[in-house]
């Protein structure tokens, strides 16, 4: 199963891949010859973070294409593979070959956009690869694993434009955990005292109330301190309480799981369809 569907789709690899490369390379070029410090270290770590996690999710969206598409559903449906077979193929080349060839093009595209800002701009930034730091960062463990549940669970259920309505539902769903981290926010803010240290001066403005700021997803919320005229003061870090971060892991695994089970039974309902 997973020779045939390399086989099949080598040229849609192939042409992703090259793609993939091509859009790396625009973006950290421009990057470097656009912002006023280069490709500086921060820049590049974001970069590799945020374009994997959207690969890592179209790629998953994708993942079941051949079950979709009219032209290969009859000669998928014929192979006897079990849906857990489909599933094992599918999470096997999203979770240990695209990561593999993702970064393979990162590191290429990015190690030219480094030697232009390095040795031709000589703007000595860092090079994100080998410059990581000894901390490995789990949060992208966890963010590619959801976006790959979410993206598969959408190529499971949508037959049609399958990428495309993946998208689609990752922002409502990207809206709705804003607008109830936003209730929290409020919740929050009307118990959060103003202490001393928020109320001393700062470039000549004396801050007297606390106003809603930028919020993170539930772990984190940022608050700003206002002068009698509500300009801004000074910003402000609250961590989430722990009955929030407890609510916040049950629903996002509670999620995962509902998501994984729809996918068989999306899978199972084609097979037998």
């Amino acid at each position: 199963m997973l020779k045939l569907q390399l086989v099949t789709d080598r040229k849609l690899y192939l042409y992703g891949v090259l793609g993939l490369f091509a859009a790396q390379l625009s973006v950290l070029l421009y990057y470097t010859f656009q912002k006023e410090d280069g490709l500086y270290f921060e820049l590049q770590e974001s970069t590799a973070g945020e374009w994997f996690f959207i690969f890592t999710f179209l790629m998953a969206a994708a993942g079941f294409r051949q079950l979709n598409a009219p032209s290969t559903r009859l000669r998928a449906l014929m192979l006897p593979v079990s849906v857990a077979e489909y599933m094992v193929v599918e999470v096997f080349i999203i979770v240990a070959l695209m990561p593999l060839v993702f970064f393979a093009t990162y590191f290429v595209s990015a190690g030219i956009a480094h030697y232009v800002d390095s040795r031709i701009l000589y703007n000595g930034n860092r090079f994100f690869f080998f410059n990581g730091g000894d901390r490995f960062d789990e949060s992208l463990i966890k963010g590619g694993l959801t976006f790959i549940t979410i993206g598969l669970a959408a190529s499971a259920i949508f037959k049609r434009y399958s990428v495309a309505k993946a998208i689609v539902a990752f922002a409502i769903l990207f809206v709705f955990i804003n607008a109830v981290n936003d209730v929290f926010s409020k919740l929050l803010l009307k118990s959060l005292p103003m202490t001393e240290s928020m109320q001393a001066p700062r470039h000549g403005m004396v801050p007297v109330k606390i106003g809603p700021g930028n919020n993170g997803p539930f772990s984190t919320w940022y608050f700003q301190t206002m002068d009698e005229t509500d300009r801004y003061v000074s910003w402000y870090q609250v961590h989430a309480p722990e009955y929030i971060l407890l609510i916040e892991n049950i629903a996002g695994y509670l999620m995962l799981a509902g998501l994984v089970y729809l996918t068989v039974l999306k899978l199972r309902e084609r097979q037998l369809s």
